[in-house]
């Protein structure tokens, strides 16, 4: 019922009885049956959620009932308390995701040891949440390279074993790409290094992030970013090579007046990256430009011929 309300944006309880609901609900986190203990972390994160948008004053309050009943379960012994306390800070996160922060420096530094994959994908989703606390760490004396190598990122990206570890990993670096290519622009090519062994990678999905990924790279001039870009027009996923396609019109060609520039820039960029299928793709690029055209649908006369012109029977020899 708890639930519910939050979810319809209705206050569970009136003010002066917020402290008692608060601390009921996070004595429920200890439960051992699985359906209550998980239903009781997404409340908690709905209700945080509604007290940082509605009822503020009261946010630092429920948010330390919660923690300490995520600090009691992470303390108990055993692996099986400490894959709920995973679970269970998950389902927080995903009303509430600056939950992560204030747990950061228990789960951020040891992923890899998390042997189950549905927990470590978790895991990896919830730095997207702990981005505000590394930042701290940076501000005091840290670096991206420092966090990038700790966290071991990086290496989670690159284990085929767990396609969805990789795609958390992705989404992940998609935000700190955007924060560390204003600071540390040789960490960004290292990491790029990383992105390119995904690109014949037999997962579609994780490919079409990747491509998105080299988009907005190639727009903020990061180096060497166009001709990995350029090799998804050979891609098997017609979606993923025609969204590339999109992107080259729109920031290349669009920009370019006649036939002849735009044969000149594929030629000179696209054609070594798409040996292969080079005619078909340039032959694409030069005559999407016509769909734009307020002819295309026009009519090459506007009356039919036999309205205007007499026909005379021609005898052939």
């Amino acid at each position: 019922m708890v639930g519910y309300l939050l979810s319809n944006e209705l206050s569970p309880a009136p003010p002066e009885s917020s402290v008692g609901l608060f601390t009921k609900i996070g004595m429920t986190l200890q439960c051992h049956k699985k359906e209550v203990f998980k239903a009781t972390a997404e409340v908690m994160g709905l209700y945080l959620d509604y007290l940082e948008r509605y009822a503020r004053e009261d946010l630092a309050l429920a948010l330390d009932i919660f923690s300490k009943q995520f600090r009691q379960l992470n303390g108990t012994p055993g692996a099986r308390s400490q894959e709920k306390f995973m679970h269970c800070l998950y389902l927080c996160h995903t009303a509430y995701p600056k939950i992560s922060t204030h747990f950061a420096p228990i789960f951020v530094y040891s992923l890899q040891k998390i042997k189950q994959p549905l927990l470590r994908s978790q895991g990896v989703e919830m730095l997207r949440g702990a981005t505000t606390y590394l930042q701290e760490k940076i501000s005091q004396g840290g670096s991206w390279n420092q966090e990038i190598n700790m966290t071991r990122i990086l290496d989670l990206l690159a284990d085929n074993r767990f396609e969805e570890v990789q795609l958390a990993a992705l989404d992940v670096l998609d935000e700190w790409l955007k924060l560390i290519v204003k600071v540390e622009r040789s960490l960004v090519q290292r990491i790029l290094g990383h992105l390119r062994k995904l690109i014949g990678h037999k997962n579609g999905v994780i490919r079409k992030k990747l491509f998105r990924i080299l988009e907005w790279m190639q727009v903020a001039e990061v180096a060497n970013v166009q001709d990995l870009l350029f090799v998804g027009l050979q891609d098997p996923d017609p979606s993923i090579s025609s969204s590339i396609v999109e992107f080259i019109e729109e920031t290349y060609l669009s920009k370019e007046v006649g036939t002849c520039q735009k044969l000149s820039f594929l030629f000179s960029q696209v054609s070594q990256a798409t040996q292969d299928s080079f005619v078909n793709i340039c032959c694409d690029l030069v005559l999407r430009s016509t769909d734009k055209s307020p002819q295309l649908k026009s009519l090459l006369f506007t009356d039919p011929l036999d309205k205007n012109t007499t026909f005379h029977k021609l005898n052939i020899e």
